[in-house]
């Protein structure tokens, strides 16, 4: 349910005093209305607030210690066979096709 204020000094006053007879908020007034967001939850509400900097306080955390545990070093067998492998392409398009090829298993 809204609630209606005069803008001149904050009181609050009847639906009647603030809104004409076509409904219209008329000079002077403002009107205060509680609304939801698209997720359902409540712009007012603290609690969810509350909830959602812990989820970003502990996503900030786990993203900022990624580096402290880094992934296994990659065994030396499959480093000699990839470096041998590269270096048999002939042309450098070649290798960098391979090395991009697999990038994402460094």
């Amino acid at each position: 349910m809204p609630t209606y204020h005069r803008t001149k000094d904050g009181a609050q006053v009847t639906e009647q005093e603030a809104l004409d007879e076509r409904g219209i908020l008329r000079d002077g007034h403002r009107m205060l209305t509680k609304f939801m967001l698209r997720d359902g939850q409540s712009v007012f509400d603290a609690k969810a607030d509350e909830i959602k900097c812990r989820q970003i306080d502990a996503y900030n955390r786990n993203i900022g210690d990624r580096w402290r545990d880094p992934p296994p070093l990659i065994e030396t067998k499959d480093v000699d066979v990839r470096a041998a492998t590269l270096s048999a392409m002939k042309t450098p398009y070649e290798r960098y096709d391979a090395r991009i090829a697999d990038a994402w298993r460094s």
